[in-house]
């Protein structure tokens, strides 16, 4: 698996980034209830949200790198 994500090859997902985000609320929501913190549920949240955005959502979760390190034409 590492091999394909320092290719940033996402495809076959065994865990699509969408799923995560949609768990992840539900974490969160969880944690509301419970009164626990939230900071880093908070933090990948947004940042599987920002690579789902970016049109990531249907690959696999490791495609949240996508959000920590943008592809740019000087880095693809």
């Amino acid at each position: 698996r590492l091999a394909r994500y320092l290719a940033r090859d996402y495809a076959n997902p065994s865990f699509p980034l969408e799923l995560l985000v949609k768990d992840l609320d539900l974490a969160r929501g969880e944690a509301d209830r419970l009164g626990l913190a939230t900071a880093a549920i908070d933090g990948v949240r947004e940042l599987a949200a920002r690579a789902a955005g970016a049109g990531f959502g249907e690959v696999d979760y490791g495609a949240i790198y996508e959000a920590v390190d943008p592809r740019t034409p000087e880095r693809p």
